[in-house]
């Protein structure tokens, strides 16, 4: 097997792989093979102790493990939600279209970042703060531009 198709491997498979291919060379073998598919020791060494467990490779399993990655700001701060409608329904420029009950408001997803920022000490991106209003169907200043072009 060439590195280009290495590469494309999913870790766990490709660990499994220099961990076998280290046990068939024997002494020297987690040098070896290191360097044939440039990766570090460590990554060999975990493959030929998770090939000697008798651990397997499943397509079906994945390469992750179930709930891994970080958790939704949304998640770990549920009143954001709020906090963020009760600032746009503060704020003087909220307009709607009656038919669709559709609203917005004058305000950028950059600005609401800012002053949740400032205010509360939220840490957010402008880019959660837009996927939060459309999620409340409530689009941002930006949003209702866009629609317009």
């Amino acid at each position: 097997m060439d590195k280009e198709q290495f590469r494309n491997l999913p870790e766990k498979l490709k660990r499994l792989i220099l961990g076998q291919e280290a046990i068939e060379i024997g002494k020297g073998g987690v040098s070896q093979v290191a360097k044939k598919y440039d990766v570090s020791r460590t990554t060999v060494t975990k493959g030929k102790k998770e090939y000697l467990a008798g651990e397997k490779y499943s397509s079906e399993t994945g390469s992750r493990k179930k709930g891994g990655g970080r958790k939704l700001i949304t998640v770990k701060n549920p009143e954001i939600t709020t906090l963020i409608i009760e600032m746009i329904e503060k704020e003087n420029g909220v307009y709607g279209d009656p038919m669709t009950e559709r609203k917005w408001t004058t305000l950028s997803t950059r600005k609401i970042a800012h002053y949740l920022k400032k205010d509360h000490g939220i840490d957010i991106s402008s880019n959660t703060v837009r996927r939060i209003l459309k999620k409340q169907n409530q689009p941002s200043a930006e949003q209702k531009d866009e629609r317009n072009r």
